[in-house]
């Protein structure tokens, strides 16, 4: 068992890297010491706070490392074992062999949500983005393990979505997320012959058999715009233009006999599309996990709650609003920041 963070690291203990919230409590994880503020690293370098970037807007360097350490983690297991936190979220009922670990993660990730009248609290539900901003963050301190200066990039598919066929972009070339065969399989690229959780040989891919991309209707309104802002913000304007922190997490995808109206402008639904519109193994929960490109998107998407947030909330509200939600964990889900503070 991992040796436990000491108190004064802010007053978290921890026993995993994954339960940290603070800079403090993830530094002695790297093998680092805290000096100045800073994690220095047994190399001298210092820990820097994980800067998340566009796919295609990655040095090749860059590309290389988040590729390599993607790699890594399939090599040694660890992106299995976090997949399967989503399978089992996304499996109504379904259980595989699990570690200590995995059943850590369940009590974190998967029961503090039970009661909120949305089954797993991963999707159709309130807890939709702050599961996976939790998901999410737990996966990147796995990756900066393999290599500190790796960050999740985001999928910016409302880039794709201006091209005549979105399945011609370069995202789908061996530089990027690799090519498939006529059925689909991914047999080219860096995530070659990755084998699944479901023990086939390839990831499987359906690229707009269904579903859409993230779109913009006021294209020229983008494009009129002088600040990266206000272009990001037109992404999805319908998500941004919410006033309450209520109506951001209530905007979601409601289950089968909710008595409430579907909204399909819902920041859910608008990012379920791309699930679909990827297809194969993106499009049921259960698999989602297995194709890279999972990540990428949901990077995107809490992007998109991080812009609403910094937009409609100053600091100190994103700090208390969670206040008014009775799970003390759910609270500090509310909390996190988008930049993680390592």
């Amino acid at each position: 068992m991992p040796i436990p963070v000491p108190p004064n690291a802010r007053g978290q203990i921890a026993y995993h890297p994954y339960d940290c919230m603070t800079l403090a409590c993830l530094c002695p994880f790297f093998a680092g010491r805290m000096q100045g503020g800073h994690c220095v690293l047994s190399n001298g370098a210092i820990l820097q706070m994980a800067y998340r970037k566009e796919y295609r807007m990655l040095t090749e360097d860059e590309r290389n490392r988040w590729h390599n350490a993607l790699t890594t983690l399939k090599l040694n297991g660890e992106y299995d074992r976090l997949g399967r936190i989503h399978f089992e979220v996304g499996c109504s009922g379904a259980k595989s062999a699990r570690t200590a670990q995995d059943k850590f993660d369940d009590v974190i990730l998967t029961s503090w949500m039970d009661n909120v009248g949305t089954g797993s609290g991963a999707h159709s539900g309130p807890g939709f983005l702050p599961w996976h901003r939790e998901f999410l963050k737990r996966f990147e301190i796995a990756l900066r393990m393999v290599d500190p200066s790796v960050a999740i990039p985001y999928w910016d598919s409302v880039m794709d979505g201006y091209l005549p066929d979105p399945r011609d972009s370069m995202l789908f070339s061996n530089l990027f997320a690799g090519e498939t065969d006529f059925y689909g399989n991914v047999i080219q690229g860096p995530f070659a012959y990755w084998r699944t959780l479901e023990g086939r040989s390839t990831i499987l891919r359906n690229l707009g058999r269904e579903g859409s991309l993230i779109n913009e209707n006021q294209v020229n309104n983008v494009v009129a715009q002088n600040t990266i802002e206000n272009v990001l913000a037109y992404t999805a304007p319908q998500i941004v233009a919410q006033n309450t922190i209520e109506n951001v997490l209530a905007y979601t995808a409601p289950q089968i006999g909710c008595p409430f109206p579907n909204n399909y402008g819902a920041i859910e639904y608008i990012h379920s599309n791309v699930h679909l519109w990827v297809g194969g193994d993106m499009k049921p929960p259960s698999t989602s996990a297995n194709e890279p490109l999972f990540y990428m998107h949901h990077s995107f998407v809490d992007y998109l709650w991080e812009l609403w947030r910094q937009l409609k909330q100053p600091r100190w509200l994103r700090e208390v609003v969670g206040k008014l939600f009775k799970k003390s964990l759910f609270v500090s889900l509310i909390s996190l920041t988008y930049y993680l503070k390592f």
